[in-house]
């Protein structure tokens, strides 16, 4: 078999098994909620990221990519010591060859994460819970300084007045973990409010389309991650705590 033949049969068996590996745990990622995230998982674990690299698995037919982390705190489950491994389906070797499994979260070296983890015995595409749901970055927002957590897809976690937590806008994160507001879309479809001139040619005022008024005014504030830890410990002791601090 010439080298071309053996390029595309390698490309065709690296599409196949992503598929595989996609399916494995979730054929069909559906929406799952923070509490049902909180059930789901063995623990959830603030981490930071503190190196990373693929390689191909034993039996080289998938390439995995290992992010070495260092737990700083965590909500049930078991310690998994200073610094552990944590296996995610896809990526990029040495060698050029790269595997991407959608729905996997990727990690940023230096980054600091919560990820809600299954069971370390068990092996899945992503080691979190519901794929790229269960694993949120802690970010800062540069315009108050304070730290607040996005999902891998860039959606801002939001609280409303009745405690119940959302996936709130999109958000742009820099290197560095920095979050700036991402330039809004109108939707496919959405047509311009229409302009109206008097016979002047002057542009009569007209009042604000209501419904986008009532989109940008709501109730909902970014959460820190310490009330984020605090509110899974709650989901899962129903006791209000500080979680432990893993030193």
């Amino acid at each position: 078999m010439n080298t071309s033949k053996r390029r595309s049969l390698s490309l065709v068996l690296f599409a196949a098994m992503a598929m595989l590996l996609a399916s494995t745990s979730f054929a069909m990622v559906r929406e799952v909620s923070f509490e049902e995230l909180t059930e789901l998982s063995d623990t959830t674990m603030e981490v930071a990221v503190v190196n990373s690299y693929a390689e191909w698995n034993a039996e080289h037919t998938a390439i995995f990519t290992h992010y070495v982390v260092e737990p700083l705190r965590q909500i049930g489950g078991r310690t998994r010591g200073a610094s552990f491994e944590l296996l995610f389906a896809g990526g990029r070797t040495t060698d050029g060859r790269q595997m991407i499994v959608t729905e996997v979260p990727q990690l940023e070296v230096g980054g600091q994460y919560i990820l809600f983890l299954h069971p370390r015995e068990t092996r899945h595409a992503s080691p979190t819970v519901g794929m790229w749901q269960g694993a949120l970055r802690v970010v800062r927002d540069p315009a108050t300084r304070e730290t607040v957590l996005v999902d891998t897809n860039g959606h801002i976690i939001e609280r409303d007045a009745n405690g119940e937590l959302h996936r709130g806008r999109r958000m742009n994160v820099e290197a560095g973990g920095f979050m700036t507001e991402m330039a809004a879309e109108p939707e496919p479809g959405m047509a311009a409010d229409p302009v109206l001139r008097d016979p002047e040619g002057r542009i009569i005022p007209m009042p604000r389309n209501a419904q986008a008024e009532a989109v940008q005014v709501n109730d909902r504030r970014p959460v820190d991650p310490d009330t984020f830890m605090n509110i899974v410990y709650e989901f899962r002791n129903n006791t209000p705590r500080t979680p432990r601090v893993n030193e």
